[in-house]
């Protein structure tokens, strides 16, 4: 895998959860035009000197889905989503973060509730 200089790959812990809210939030994800798909950033990306959160990215064809597992205002961990498509070097979209029921407690319909945080790029 490719890295930026300052960057490293890693494998983050909570990382069950955050995906498993990134697959709640996704059902609400709006679709991108798409654009052809620029460099290979799938992984696990942090930076070392700036501990507390990373980025989890996934490539697929021409979409990009990316999971930012970080802390809020109140040090309760909380995670964001960007489904996009690289437009030149640049993959925008809107970010979204939801709550809900733990998966681990699912036992019918999650009543999970997504939520615009902002946008994002890449």
């Amino acid at each position: 895998m490719k890295t930026k200089p300052g960057w490293s790959l890693c494998a983050a812990a909570g990382l069950r959860r955050a995906l498993a809210c990134a697959a709640v939030a996704c059902a609400w994800l709006s679709s991108a035009p798409a654009f052809a798909q620029q460099a290979n950033l799938v992984g696990f990306w942090y930076k070392p000197s700036e501990s507390g959160w990373g980025v989890s990215i996934q490539q697929q064809g021409t979409r990009t889905f990316a999971v930012w597992f970080t802390y809020d205002s109140g040090n309760a961990p909380i995670w964001y989503t960007l489904d996009c498509a690289f437009a030149g070097n640049v993959c925008s979209g809107n970010l979204f973060t939801a709550t809900g029921t733990p998966l681990a407690q699912i036992i019918g319909p999650a009543n999970s509730t997504a939520v615009n945080a902002g946008t994002g790029s890449l």
